[in-house]
């Protein structure tokens, strides 16, 4: 009997274990699958964020898009400018008010170029879809995305967006220049000459036109700000004289790219005293534009540039051309001194006309002398005109030029 219900112990006690064990495993099936259930749970919140993120980007790109596409810009024009934003999308609205007021083509003024290793011609889909689907991409993993459509505005356009701003505007005048000096250099290497030429003439012409809008802000910009054009106009008068000297010099002289300055007048004084008058008489042409009396004047007139090119006309080329002038008649006087030196001013008459084997022997720039009174007057020789009574010779001379008086309103 005792044997029996030992053996009936021993199986309920086998019959428990099992079940405990066949409860643990249920247990864990349940914890499992409610584990697998919270997981798909939150996939499937995160797969919602992301299309919601998805969708929102892709909102933001589309309303991009259809702005740029309002502006009436091409293609590839579209595709460079999507990763700029609403923020880029208001610039180029600016620029394009402001190409309408200055009759200036907007499309035309924004050059699209490309990335290295790039080629568009690979692209399916065209250039916005390819472009909107990398910056996507880019955005919902939280990378920066390099688009390899890129928008160059062109100068003029960036110099007008400038006004308003006489330091930056005036930092686009003076590109212009360095633009030009760095053309000419490449011109001066017989690289690309032709159309290097071109460029410089409308880097010119562009100058030009800045220079009077620049003027104009006088007439506008708030009295305490009149210090940053004062300082503009010195800036900008001195460039025009250096620009109007270079360009009437040539190689006569060289600039480095420090600023050091080579005059290879030997042998060329005729040339280069030619060269400052008609530097001279071209700045002389430039103040008379801006004289506020002059009914013509450019932008009204502006006597406060009108003065800074005065000045630097002055200290430019006035006075440096009769420093020139003085120093060459007088080392032509200390060869005319020196008894060792064969070397003479050539001695001419202003009232008997020369025979042509005298005049092939003078070249213009020559120190010359002629007789006043017993005493020998020394000048330089320019060249030849047609005489007349005042001038029988038809001897034409390079003489020293009057410094020039500044605008005053009051004289």
């Amino acid at each position: 009997m005792k044997f029996l219900t030992a053996l009936g112990l021993a199986a309920g006690g086998a019959s428990k274990t099992i079940q405990e064990g066949l409860d643990r495993e249920q247990r864990e099936k349940d914890r499992a699958a409610r584990s697998a259930e919270a997981a798909a749970g939150r996939q499937h919140t995160v797969d919602l964020l992301y299309k919601r993120r998805r969708f929102d980007q892709l909102d933001k790109l589309v309303e991009v898009q259809e702005a740029l596409s309002a502006l009436g810009l091409d293609e590839n024009q579209i595709a460079a400018n999507m990763t700029g934003g609403m923020a880029n999308v208001e610039r180029l609205q600016n620029l394009k008010q402001i190409a309408s007021d200055n009759n200036i083509d907007f499309g035309s003024s924004l050059n699209v170029t490309f990335g290295q290793n790039f080629s568009p011609e690979d692209i399916q889909g065209g250039a916005v879809n390819y472009v909107q689907s990398n910056l996507l991409d880019a955005r919902l993993e939280g990378k920066v995305y390099k688009n390899p459509y890129r928008t160059e505005v062109s100068d003029q356009l960036k110099a007008l967006e400038s006004i308003g701003d006489p330091v930056g505007f005036r930092k686009q005048i003076e590109n212009q220049y360095n633009t030009i000096y760095r053309l000419e250099q490449l011109i001066d290497r017989g690289t690309n000459v032709e159309q290097n030429q071109k460029l410089v003439n409308q880097k010119r012409d562009l100058i030009k036109e800045l220079t009077n809008k620049y003027v104009e802000m006088e007439k506008t910009v708030a009295t305490d700000n009149k210090g940053l054009l004062a300082s503009g106009y010195m800036s900008l008068a001195l460039r025009k004289v250096k620009d109007a000297k270079k360009g009437a010099f040539g190689e006569l002289i060289e600039t480095s790219a420090l600023g050091a300055v080579t005059k290879k007048f030997t042998g060329n004084y005729g040339r280069a005293f030619e060269a400052y008058l008609t530097s001279i008489e071209s700045i002389k042409n430039e103040i008379q534009a801006y004289n506020p009396k002059n009914p013509n004047a450019i932008s009204g007139g502006s006597a406060a540039f009108m003065n800074e090119l005065t000045v630097n006309a002055n200290t430019q080329l006035i006075s440096e051309y009769n420093l020139e002038y003085l120093d060459r008649l007088r080392k032509g006087a200390e060869r005319d001194r020196d008894i060792k030196n064969t070397f003479k001013p050539k001695l001419i008459s202003l009232s008997a006309p020369m025979s042509d084997a005298e005049k092939r022997l003078l070249k213009s720039g020559d120190v010359v002398k002629h007789m006043v009174n017993g005493q020998p007057k020394y000048e330089i020789f320019r060249g030849f005109s047609e005489p007349t009574q005042a001038n029988p010779t038809g001897i034409q001379l390079f003489l020293p030029q009057d410094i020039l008086n500044t605008y005053n309103p009051q004289q």
